[in-house]
């Protein structure tokens, strides 16, 4: 009877201690197979139990947090947005932190792929020597706002600005003191203009500048008026 007895509890242990080890294992191959697939969004692992276990848990839910966030910063990063707040939040845990390097060197470089953008974005639309827009950019934005002009029965102002006496100006002082003359006319229009105006040169010392006009049929009469004594104040000096 004794004999059996211990038979009975020694199966009866194996059966627990089964219990105890097999279910958690089975949580951690069945979270094993939804990060396999893709899954990152899981619920953490229970930590208690054997101690082997419990450790193979602690790392699983840990390597589970830094995919999660290593995911995140990837979505932040694909989506151009590099002021997003995710991608100032560092990577959690000892796995994240051995990451965070690569993550951080990716982040630099797309960051300076932006940064390379913009700037051949900027000289296929500008001006090189006045910074203002390039013929073919002023005929888009022009087109543009005649679109919208059209669509609200509005109409577009356009001044065309052609500089008197640079022919002069280069022959007596130089093609250097030309282009400052150029600039400072750039410079006119800019402070006589509003942002959302179209303002361009042509070339040489031909400008335009163009806008969605009002009702006000005389806007445009003041506006030439108001660019006209800018540039003759910036010319007081070479003139």
């Amino acid at each position: 009877g004794v004999l059996i007895f211990f038979i009975i509890l020694a199966i009866g242990g194996a059966l627990l201690l089964a219990r105890s080890v097999g279910q958690p294992l089975d949580r951690i191959m069945d979270a094993a197979h939804s990060i396999r697939a893709g899954e990152f969004d899981l619920q953490p692992l229970d930590e208690t139990g054997p101690r082997e276990l419990g450790a193979a848990a602690a790392a699983f839910n840990e390597m589970t947090s830094t995919l999660r966030a290593v995911e995140a910063h990837a979505v932040a990063l694909a989506s151009g947005d590099l002021d997003d707040a995710m991608l100032q939040t560092p990577l959690p845990g000892p796995t994240g932190q051995a990451l965070q390097t690569a993550l951080d060197q990716l982040q630099g470089a797309v960051r300076e792929s932006e940064r390379q953008r913009e700037e051949l974005n900027v000289r296929a639309t500008h001006d090189s020597l006045t910074g203002l827009l390039n013929r073919g950019a002023a005929v888009e934005a022009i087109e543009r706002d005649i679109a919208r002009a059209r669509r609200e029965e509005g109409a577009v102002a356009l001044l065309f600005v052609d500089l008197d006496g640079l022919k002069r100006i280069n022959d007596t002082y130089g093609h250097e003191a030309g282009d400052a003359a150029i600039v400072s006319a750039a410079n006119a229009l800019r402070c006589t203009t509003r942002h959302s105006d179209i303002v361009s040169r042509l070339g040489g010392d031909e400008f335009i500048v163009a806008w969605i006009a009002q009702d006000d049929h005389a806007s445009p009469l003041r506006v030439g008026e108001r660019i006209r004594q800018q540039v003759e104040k910036s010319f007081a000096v070479v003139g």
